[in-house]
């Protein structure tokens, strides 16, 4: 799903506000779904029809991107709304509906973002257009639609344009299938009273009788972590842990192993190595890290994300396991597959899941920077927050945006001594239990 576009703006008016009008709308039938997907195809790729035919000498910011950046916020905010219900509807008619619409919207989104009319009338615009008259989240707009063009493929020949393009369609339905089996997945675990020991009484109450007298506990988020966190039944909290890491292990690990295959493919297509590099990104030096379950445990996931889209060969089970070995000392479930439940895989993180401790190290380095140095309720703390990070929002880099608010670059150290980690001689702050 692609992240809605900042206001562009206009040049000759630089105080010029978004028009954003809210028509959120979350009690869809499966038919208005349907119809809905079919308009809002239409209407936006009305949009695009009219920025890819143009005349070049007609090429004009009003015409292209400011066209351009209205039609994706209308977009975006229209197909959340067509393709959120196929996750938490109880209708399985709506879900359907739902998961259809994401399948036809995906298609589409390949097929407008191959569109190399309008992709050219881009290119044209940039060269042609005077940079300094575009206002900031207007200039930047333009360089990720240029940016994204060559991500694309847009620049290399038509052929090979096709292969991306039906390589592209493919990953959008493969990754719609693997979320479906999880999202549609009923499995659920029997226990009695006795055996879901130390779960509060309001959580007991919710959970479904059966009528044997056993307590039904699923394997979705609301019962999963819950149970884990505060059964202290061992067995209990192993036969779940057991069924939740085995979840659609078959369909979804075929489905996996396709996927890094296939981004592979496109990777080379596009000149890159391995779809790592594609991303231009590395995984952090994780050892530094390497405190606290969790913090374990997410340099595990990011490692086998990373090992998957570098070693295509790679079995996605054994490289958990090995993995979980090496890193954790606790060797995964027998019989499990953690690979084919993690949704991230084919969510759109793929070969970036290590991003998950990278933002804590900058939230890190901000808060003991400037709040904690002078003061968490200090006015000009929290007004040089609101301007530097907030107010820019997408309109520029992170790391410039980070920059500006520290005072220097990024460092690592405030998060590793959170972590309880020795950094230049500075003490590790004092661990809560």
């Amino acid at each position: 799903m692609k992240p809605p576009a900042a206001c562009a703006g206009d040049m000759a008016d630089a105080a010029s506000p978004c028009s954003v009008v809210n028509d959120l709308r979350w009690d869809l039938s499966a038919q208005q779904i349907e119809e809905r997907t079919r308009e809002l195809i239409e209407q936006t790729k009305r949009v695009y029809d009219q920025v890819g035919t143009q005349e070049f000498e007609d090429v004009s910011y009003e015409s292209t991107l400011k066209a351009l950046a209205d039609v994706e916020v209308t977009y975006t905010v229209q197909r959340n709304i067509l393709d959120f219900p196929q996750h938490v509807s109880p209708s399985k008619d709506i879900r359907t509906a739902s998961t259809e619409a994401d399948k036809k919207l995906s298609e589409f989104d390949v097929e407008m973002s191959m569109r190399e009319d309008v992709y050219q009338r881009i290119v044209w615009l940039q060269e042609k257009v005077q940079k300094d008259s575009l206002r900031p989240e207007a200039a930047r707009y333009l360089e990720r639609l240029i940016k994204l063009g060559r991500r694309n493929g847009l620049h290399l020949p038509r052929e090979t344009q096709e292969n991306i393009k039906r390589i592209k369609k493919k990953l959008s339905l493969l990754c719609i299938d693997f979320n479906k089996n999880l999202n549609e997945d009923t499995t659920f675990l029997p226990f009695t009273l006795q055996e879901l020991g130390g779960l509060p009484e309001d959580f007991l109450n919710s959970l479904e009788k059966m009528e044997d007298g056993k307590l039904k506990v699923t394997l979705k988020y609301p019962h999963y972590f819950p149970l884990l966190k505060k059964c202290h039944v061992p067995e209990t909290r192993r036969k779940v842990e057991e069924a939740f890491n085995c979840r659609c292990k078959e369909e979804n690990c075929a489905i996996l192993k396709e996927l890094v295959t296939l981004r592979a493919q496109k990777s080379r297509l596009l000149g890159f190595h391995t779809h790592a590099d594609y991303l231009l990104e590395k995984l952090i030096e994780s050892r530094q890290a390497n405190t606290g379950l969790f913090n374990l445990r997410q340099i595990v996931l990011a490692k086998v994300d990373q090992a998957l889209h570098t070693q295509t060969d790679a079995d996605p089970a054994e490289e958990y396991a090995r993995l979980c070995q090496e890193i954790l000392g606790v060797p995964a479930t027998p019989g499990t597959n953690m690979p084919a439940t993690f949704g991230h895989l084919a969510g759109g993180y793929d070969a970036q899941y290590y991003g998950y401790l990278w933002s804590e190290v900058y939230s890190m380095d901000m808060f003991h920077t400037r709040f904690k140095q002078e003061g968490v309720l200090n006015s000009k703390v929290g007004m040089d927050y609101r301007s530097c990070i907030l107010r820019p929002g997408g309109s520029e880099d992170a790391s410039a945006m980070l920059r500006r608010f520290l005072g220097r670059d990024p460092k690592q150290d405030a998060f590793l001594l959170s972590k309880g980690l020795q950094v230049g001689g500075c003490e590790p702050e004092p661990q809560v239990c």
